[in-house]
């Protein structure tokens, strides 16, 4: 299978965060950015991380995003994507209160970034991903699923709308009369949350493959998720048991005011292989590891499986590894021949790497 580059060319950022202005060249290979602490680093990482749906790698709200004292920022992106040259243009405005994004001078929803290219990122604020809540891991697997099933944000984003749609009717005095549009609605989130809930499913049995044939001394991972269902009801499809479970719960529902059962509660639960013991009961080193372990099975199953390499970020990630480690993840990243950005203070550690990159120094 021939594997097909993605890459970003060039890039432009306006206001954004601590940078006023900013113009970059960049290289299809690695690229290293260094700089001192403030000097802007994260801030062009978190740039290319909005190249993916949702709010990037801080997962900030996008006034936040502006440089201060300003009420807008814009990113301008040159790049060779899943379909050729592009150009993707985000600007944010305080008084619009949303995010416009262009691809080619069309506009497009961020869910649709996902068509164009992929980006995966690793920053030390993820090292605690394991003992968060299991929304944050939701989050962190749904980034990977994008890279294997490009409408798996366009799932997510429709289902959340049909779970509002159903949360509302439920708030309303005598929805016991709406049955019937509950019903429909019911349907239509069953029908996206199955496809989500595939989605992930496949998406883990392939990193899982990987994390098994891998050759690193990072630690090897069992990666699973959790049940829908306390017990599959005999005679029942996953399709009839999960509309089951909504019919079942609208009374508790209308009286929490949100939904209680769903995809949107699993949770994505990571064991350390030798070990056998729960990825949050690890040392913060061990989890430190796991979650490289995880982000290089993800690459590895993209590049077996896919026809696109993903965009790699990782912020200040080298700095906590020891040698032999550093040493693995360079040759890692250098044999894959994905476009990277290393974040670090000095090349001290990544001299190798150092030799075979494009230097960028703020």
């Amino acid at each position: 299978m021939r594997i097909e580059n993605v890459y970003l060319e060039s890039f432009s950022l306006a206001s954004f965060r601590n940078l006023s202005e900013l113009l970059l060249n960049v290289s299809n290979g690695v690229n290293i950015i260094v700089g001192p602490n403030g000097s802007g680093k994260t801030s062009i990482l978190e740039s290319i991380s909005l190249l993916s749906p949702g709010k990037g790698l801080k997962a900030a709200n996008f006034d936040d995003m502006c440089k201060y004292g300003e009420d807008s920022w814009e990113t301008r992106f040159k790049l060779n994507s899943k379909l050729g040259a592009a150009e993707i243009i985000t600007n944010f405005r305080m008084q619009e209160k949303s995010r416009k994004i262009s691809y080619n001078g069309s506009k497009i929803s961020s869910t649709e970034l996902t068509n164009f290219l992929n980006v995966i990122w690793v920053t030390p604020q993820m090292e605690g991903i394991f003992s968060t809540s299991p929304s944050i891991r939701r989050r962190f697997l749904d980034r990977i699923v994008y890279n294997f099933d490009p409408q798996h944000a366009k799932r997510l984003s429709k289902y959340e709308h049909y779970v509002r749609e159903r949360n509302k009717v439920l708030a309303q005095r005598g929805w016991e009369s709406e049955t019937s549009w509950l019903g429909v609605i019911e349907d239509k989130i069953t029908e996206e949350a199955i496809a989500i809930s595939n989605a992930r499913q496949e998406a883990i049995d392939l990193m899982q493959k990987s994390i098994n044939c891998l050759a690193t001394d990072f630690p090897k991972a069992n990666l699973k998720l959790s049940k829908l269902f306390s017990e599959q009801r005999d005679g029942l499809s996953t399709s009839d048991c999960y509309k089951e479970e909504l019919l079942n719960s609208r009374a508790k529902d209308s009286y929490l005011g949100r939904a209680s059962f769903g995809i949107h509660r699993s949770d994505f639960v990571v064991t350390h292989q030798v070990k056998q013991r729960l990825a949050r009961l690890c040392s913060t080193g061990e989890q430190k590891a796991l979650l490289i372990s995880i982000i290089l099975s993800s690459i590895d199953s993209i590049l077996k499986s896919t026809n696109f390499v993903p965009i790699l970020l990782l912020d200040e990630l080298f700095v906590h590894l020891d040698e032999e480690r550093r040493e693995q993840l360079s040759e890692y990243i250098t044999s894959t021949k994905l476009q990277t950005f290393i974040t670090t203070t000095d090349i001290i550690g990544i001299e190798y790497l150092a030799l075979k990159s494009n230097i960028i120094e703020l």
